[in-house]
């Protein structure tokens, strides 16, 4: 099965810095094939025939014992991110160039709706136990954003923009001619 790992806050702001061909070679020596890598952002291509039950427990292990860094990950099959991009939850939304789209992968439930402060720019779209689809508007608050989400969500969630998930499965299926 084709998986993507989604690793939590490399690479940004000069904290847990990851090199991803390090990344890579830390995913092919836990046996996972045909691995690859999409941005510096840390978003880990790979197919493996195991269970996702206890995959990314044993990535991070892989990780922290490889490159020395405790690193968060959220897995989800590419077949899972293509349902998602069916549903197509930012259809409704207005693009303009104050207006961001996120998605946050959830590893667990947070078990409860989630709504934020008018000021921080956040509108939540769609919420299932597995994602929270969000409309970021830019406003002079932009940069506690991100950290009000991460706060809502907790260290077990990392957020990728719409068109970084779009281009996740586009990469998969581009390099995956059998998929």
């Amino acid at each position: 099965m084709r998986y993507v790992a989604l690793l939590r806050g490399i690479n940004v702001g000069g904290h847990k810095l990851m090199k991803m061909d390090a990344v890579r070679a830390c995913f092919e020596d836990a046996g996972f094939r045909d691995v690859r890598t999409l941005l510096a952002s840390g978003n880990v291509l790979f197919e493996s025939r195991r269970a996702q039950a206890r995959l990314a427990e044993k990535i991070e292990r892989n990780l922290k014992s490889a490159l020395g860094v405790q690193v968060g990950v959220v897995l989800r099959s590419i077949e899972q991110l293509k349902v998602l991009l069916r549903k197509k939850p930012f259809r409704t939304v207005r693009v303009t160039p104050d207006v961001r789209l996120f998605v946050t992968f959830l590893a667990r439930p947070i078990g409860r709706r989630l709504a934020f402060d008018d000021e921080l720019g956040i509108e939540v779209i769609a919420q299932s136990p597995n994602e929270l689809c969000t409309v970021f508007t830019l406003t002079p608050k932009w940069g506690r954003t991100l950290l009000a989400l991460d706060k809502a969500c907790g260290r077990t969630a990392t957020t990728r923009s719409w068109s970084t998930v779009e281009r996740i499965v586009k990469h998969d299926q581009s390099t995956n001619v059998s998929h």
